[in-house]
């Protein structure tokens, strides 16, 4: 059985605000409740590792230590961010407000320096000179998953968020490179305190759907899961990606789903897919994004048209300023983007179907994407048009029109504009 999410908003303190707090952040949990969101998920907020050997550091971590995804401590709030207390408090605020709150697991790394290596030594992997050795891609310390005593300290830090901080829901990072029983064993544990505890993998192995896992967060370069980042970056054309949309993993409503995140935003820099692709295109992207299958995901700022550098490893200390730029909440573009994502939130919280019903692809021009979702005695239509051409067709049954960019509509005749759409209800 599939389980119900309506959608995510992703926060990250660092980027939230430009104070970079929990508290802050929580000032804005009204606003976010208020878009009709039902989770806001945050990144990591553990105490992180402030080691200065610049070897230790990944390419993007701008100068700065600190990195969220290298922690010492996974009990404790980075005082860069406040307390636990501070932490707790947020996610109270967050049930107030009618949200629920899901937490970034970060179990395959940590820092070199994590402050449980001084009561259990094997805590990490070493190599055969009993030396710490440090990855790749990211130049960590990984945690050691034969260890019995490693593991029972990662679940009970998954129970003391489910228990002690109220946390209604987990982002395993890096899932698929920790072993699936590890996670089995914490998925059963923390759901016999909360058996509502959403649990999402970032990985693309499907088979941790078998051992408790929700859903699957990737980056969507898998030309198997028909997302919209490819097609935005151009990867695939809007036919060869219309091909792949039918996919039957997609079609079952476990996939998040995603425009932008934390990871694209920071290696864009100052180069947002905002700016890239326009505010026209980008609202098209975010109309797919809500109204295919799945759950839909926002990075904090896209509601706004924010196109701001967003590192989520940089932050007021190093190298200064990097927070989203609110004041584009007050300009047209942003005031519509709003009512836009509201509008879209709405249809989901309406019609909980669409994260699983049927998709009716019709037959369009090579760069529309045209479909119908269908379920009971529903039908929603979505018409996209990423052509350089005006799109024209004709439906007579077009009960009630719920959002639309560059479309008019004339005695049943639907004309769309080049990044132009429409959803409408039959």
């Amino acid at each position: 059985m599939t389980k119900k999410c309506r959608s995510i908003y992703q926060m990250a303190m660092r980027t939230i605000t430009p104070q970079g707090t929990i508290n802050a952040a929580a000032e804005l949990l009204p606003y976010v409740a208020s878009l009709n969101f039902e989770y806001v998920y945050i990144l990591p907020l553990c105490e992180a590792d402030r080691d200065m050997d610049v070897r230790t550091w990944s390419w993007d971590c701008i100068n700065n230590p600190a990195c969220p995804y290298k922690s010492v401590d996974f009990f404790n709030v980075d005082s860069e961010y406040g307390t636990n207390e501070n932490f707790k408090s947020f996610i109270t605020k967050a049930h107030e407000c009618g949200l629920k709150v899901m937490i970034d697991l970060v179990y395959l790394h940590c820092g070199r320096n994590v402050y449980h290596l001084k009561d259990d030594p094997d805590f990490l992997v070493r190599d055969e000179n009993g030396e710490i050795p440090l990855g790749g891609t990211w130049p960590f310390a990984r945690i050691n998953f034969e260890n019995e005593n490693a593991r029972e300290y990662l679940w009970s830090n998954m129970l003391y968020y489910v228990k002690e901080c109220g946390a209604d829901g987990f982002r395993c990072d890096c899932g698929d490179m920790v072993p699936v029983d590890f996670w089995e064993e914490g998925i059963k544990r923390v759901r016999e305190v909360n058996p509502d505890i959403l649990m999402i993998n970032e990985g693309y192995n499907r088979d941790t759907l078998n051992y408790g896992f929700d859903m699957i967060y990737t980056d969507n370069t898998q030309i198997t899961d028909p997302n919209s980042l490819d097609l935005i970056k151009g990867k695939i054309s809007v036919k060869e990606w219309k091909e792949k949309l039918l996919e039957p993993f997609s079609m079952e409503g476990k996939l998040i789903r995603f425009v932008e995140n934390h990871d694209t935003a920071s290696v864009a820099m100052i180069k947002r897919l905002e700016t890239l692709v326009g505010r026209d295109k980008m609202e098209a992207y975010i109309t797919l994004c809500f109204t295919l299958n799945g759950v839909p995901f926002i990075w904090n700022g896209n509601e706004i048209c924010d196109d701001s550098m967003t590192l989520i490893m940089g932050n007021r200390f190093f190298p200064g300023t990097n927070s989203i730029n609110w004041a584009y909440a007050q300009t047209e573009k942003g005031k519509r983007r709003l009512k836009i994502v509201k509008a879209l939130n709405d249809l989901r919280e309406k019609y909980p179907e669409l994260q699983t019903c049927d998709i009716k692809l019709i037959e369009s021009d090579e760069d529309v994407i045209y479909y119908k979702r269908c379920f009971d005695d529903k039908i929603i239509t979505v018409i996209i048009n990423f052509g350089n051409e005006d799109y024209k067709t004709t439906d007579n049954d077009i009960k009630t029109s719920i959002i639309s960019n560059k479309t008019s509509i004339e005695e049943g005749q639907i004309i769309i504009e080049k990044n132009g759409y429409i959803v409408f209800e039959n």
